[in-house]
This record gives structure tokens, C-alpha cells and sequence, in this order.
């Protein structure tokens, strides 16, 4: 396979960083953060690239299938994704990211999720068995 088929099937992306125009494996990329007109890419190794476009033109440029947008301000990708803790998802080493209500019941329906979870309703615990079933079975307690 040839680099400029990969190119085409969009696995590589060249972005302008320091005058220069870097490529990056777009499975390198982990977060995409949004700051008015600016954003910042983290990448996989520990490596943030601050851009001056705003994130919504990035987003058009990206494989949107790769990745979610969990709020107004991050957009991740979801090979990344290392756990899910109530309404935060956790994206490898970084910080918890908080997730709209619509992207989390998005994110339960899709990913199968095996075991339980103890949840404090009324004063009471009880216990919530996630697996993939239909969205409107799905209640959000947290």
C-alpha cells in the first residue's frame, strides 16, 4: 500500500504547527478541545498542538465516525476511551470530560457494557445491570 493511498483514505492528516505542516495518524489523535477561536489536539504520546481555526472546522477535516463530540468544548476519539465513571468519560491519562446527557445515553447504547452497579434511589441501593439494550430501558440515575 502506497502513502498517498493511505493519504486518501484519510488515515494521516497534515496540520500547520510551528510553520510546518505536520502529518498525524488520525488514530494518534485523542482529544480535540475547543477555545473560542482557537483549539488544542492531544495526542497519543503526551503531545498537545495548539491551533489558531476553531474546533468546528477541525471537526469537518476529521473522520467524525473515529470520534464523539461529548460536549460544547471536546470532541474524543473513541479508541481512546478508558473507562466511563457516571457522567465523565476518561480518555487515557487525561482528566475526566464531561459528557451531555444525549452523547451519554449515545455512549451506553452503543458500547456493550458487562456488570453492575449499585445506585442510591430513595434511600435505597439498588442494582443496575448494564448491557446493550434498548435506549428507552436505559435510566439515568446520576
Amino acid at each position: 500500500m502506497s502513502p498517498v493511498y493511505d493519504l486518501y483514505n484519510n488515515n494521516y492528516v497534515f496540520i500547520l504547527y510551528k510553520n510546518e505542516f505536520r502529518r498525524i495518524t488520525i488514530a494518534d489523535i485523542m482529544i480535540v478541545e475547543a477555545a473560542r477561536s482557537y483549539c488544542s489536539i492531544y495526542l497519543s504520546g503526551g503531545e498537545k498542538i495548539l491551533l489558531s481555526i476553531p474546533m468546528i472546522q477541525v471537526c469537518r477535516d476529521l473522520q467524525m465516525d473515529q470520534f464523539i463530540r461529548v460536549n460544547r468544548s471536546y470532541v474524543i476519539n473513541i479508541m481512546h476511551i478508558k473507562s466511563i465513571r457516571g457522567n465523565c468519560v476518561i480518555v487515557d491519562s487525561h482528566r475526566p470530560i464531561l459528557m451531555s446527557p444525549d452523547v451519554r445515553k449515545f455512549v451506553f447504547s452503543t458500547f456493550l457494557f458487562i456488570g453492575t452497579k449499585k445506585q442510591l434511589v430513595n434511600g435505597k441501593y439498588i442494582q443496575e445491570t448494564y448491557r446493550n439494550v434498548p435506549e428507552d430501558t436505559l435510566r439515568t440515575k446520576i
